[in-house]
């Protein structure tokens, strides 16, 4: 909103800035300027959640069903898997704001080196979550392989079939239900 002269003159940018740049030229002093932006509305923020939560599962839902995948069937218990089911288990105690504190330290230094961002974008941010709700979905979608009966895989792979077909034609489709189950607890947490 522009106040000019004594006229007191009221602008607003309704009029257009044609008309303002036209009064400012012709008048002698400004009485009064504000400057008042209107909010943005909750549409930016809603997308970026929405973004957030894409890339979050894009790098996570890999990652962990593979994870999880390797310790259900293929991993034998010696130390490595001990090791690797503790440090599971310590992760998903970790505050969420250590995992801020990491995702500031680590990797925005990292997206900012190999993308034109500044640092501070949605890629790191994505990274970071996926961190943090990585033990989530090893547990659940472990647990969701251990549900299956032993009997399908060793039907499967008494028919012929290989250990990679057996995973990929009968544990994870059997397991589905538990890999959703996990992945809407992440996207609530």
């Amino acid at each position: 909103q522009l106040i000019i002269d004594e006229k007191n003159e009221i602008f607003t940018y309704k009029d257009g800035a044609k008309l303002i740049v036209d009064k400012l030229e012709l008048s002698s002093k400004i009485n009064e300027l504000y400057f008042c932006s209107l909010g943005g509305g909750f549409r930016g923020s809603l997308l970026s959640t929405i973004y957030l939560i894409l890339l979050t599962l894009l790098f996570l839902l890999p990652l962990g069903i593979f994870v999880a995948l390797y310790l259900a069937n293929y991993a034998k218990e010696n130390k490595f898997t001990k090791i690797l089911r503790t440090l599971i288990d310590m992760i998903s105690g970790i505050p969420s704001i250590i995992f801020g504190l990491v995702g500031v330290i680590i990797f925005i230094p990292i997206v900012s080196k190999f993308t034109p961002s500044n640092g501070l974008s949605i890629i790191a941010g994505a990274l970071t979550m996926s961190i943090m709700l990585l033990p989530l979905i090893i547990k659940n979608v472990e647990d969701a392989i251990n549900a299956i009966p032993k009997g399908y895989k060793m039907s499967s792979l008494a028919l012929g079939a290989s250990e990679t077909q057996t995973t990929f034609k009968i544990i994870l489709p059997n397991a589905i239900n538990g890999i959703l189950t996990s992945t809407l607890l992440s996207i609530g947490r």
